[in-house]
């Protein structure tokens, strides 16, 4: 049923975030997005606050990206 395919999408994403950031820093998210979800006293943080941390890291990575290569290039 459906239950499956979420269960299988949900492994695959867990997965691939894994692979790319590493389970500390996914668990280490986790923690604190339930920290703060305790700390604001609600049941989710507001979906708008996820999207514009993922905004937010983007536009960090990118600033300082330029930087990046050219302490890679030596």
């Amino acid at each position: 049923g459906g239950n499956e395919m979420n269960q299988k999408a949900y492994e695959l994403r867990e997965k691939r975030l894994v692979e790319y950031l590493g389970a500390k820093v996914v668990a280490n998210f986790v923690i604190a997005t339930r920290k703060e979800i305790e700390r604001h006293q609600l049941d989710v943080l507001p979906s708008d606050i996820l999207q514009a941390l993922l905004q937010h890291v983007g536009e960090i990575v990118e600033l300082q990206r330029p930087y990046d290569h050219e302490e890679s290039s030596l």
